[in-house]
């Protein structure tokens, strides 16, 4: 699939969430971005995912 919109619309954070879930079901995902450098993906997989857990309540994060 594709995700498309202008800039600024969530669609890293969308996306990443969806990364989340099959990372955290046990499947392997590929990010690519072409306009965030690397420190800036892994921060975004930081945030939602401390997100996650602390709305599930999960420790060990």
């Amino acid at each position: 699939g594709v995700v498309v919109a202008r800039t600024g619309i969530g669609k890293t954070a969308f996306l990443v969430g969806i990364a989340l879930d099959q990372l955290l079901r046990g499947q392997r995902v590929l990010h690519v971005s072409m306009g965030h450098s690397v420190e800036k993906v892994c921060a975004y997989y930081d945030e939602i995912y401390a997100d996650l857990a602390h709305d599930q309540e999960l420790s060990d994060v």
